[in-house]
């Protein structure tokens, strides 16, 4: 590699190409010519649906006892089923949470609304209450209601038939914003390019004045 005129150093070494990754081995096939990715995916299947099991091809039913069915095939087939019904009840168990939840909450904004709702899917769903929770305290959900539904307050107010009735969820957003969001911004302006308050001292005296004294 030429430096400079009349004067030549090594060149540094090319690098190597990436050696190629290895290919990953196939599958390894059993003596009965299935690999046990076929025999997990033939259970999966008849689980499904039992009709789809192939007699001639696999064998008996795997609920017979006389099955073809490998043993750590049926192994692996039982953790997987054990896992999966672990988790739906789980799944169930926290739904099941939830929807007590959800009824104890349902129970608590009806009873601002001092019986001036319909009953129906409208308010059995309270998926638009718990997705304004994520933002505002319940107390202006149910200061909300009381405003727009309970005919103490207002005789005309008609009853509440949907939490997704946007006279509602603005009712909630209005008090929200009014209560929260728009006394911040004011106190934020208004604060704007006042310096910051120094911290008082305590209140001993000078001490010019200790040693008047």
């Amino acid at each position: 590699m030429r430096t400079s005129p009349g004067h030549y150093t090594i060149a540094p070494a090319r690098p190597e190409p990436p050696k190629p990754a290895p290919s990953p081995d196939p599958p390894a096939v059993r003596s009965d010519g299935m690999t046990d990715q076929m025999w997990l995916d033939a259970l999966e299947a008849w689980h499904i649906d039992p009709s789809t099991w192939n007699v001639v091809e696999l064998g008996p039913l795997p609920d017979r006892p006389n099955h073809r069915i490998p043993p750590d095939i049926v192994m692996r087939m039982n953790d997987r089923l054990r896992k999966r019904e672990e988790r739906r009840r789980e799944r169930d168990a926290a739904a099941a949470r939830q929807a007590a939840a959800d009824a104890e909450l349902r129970k608590t904004l009806l009873a601002a609304a001092n019986g001036n709702f319909q009953p129906g899917p409208g308010l059995d769903d309270m998926s638009p209450v718990r997705a304004i929770l994520e933002l505002v305290p319940i107390d202006y959900i149910l200061y909300a209601i009381r405003q727009k539904v309970d005919k103490r307050c207002f005789p005309g107010n008609p009853p509440l038939a949907s939490w997704r009735d946007p006279k509602f969820l603005r009712a909630v957003a209005d008090n929200y914003c009014g209560g929260v969001v728009i006394p911040s911004m004011v106190a934020a302006w208004e604060a704007a390019g006042k310096a910051p308050a120094t911290k008082a001292h305590g209140s001993s005296p000078p001490a010019a004045a200790r040693g008047a004294r």
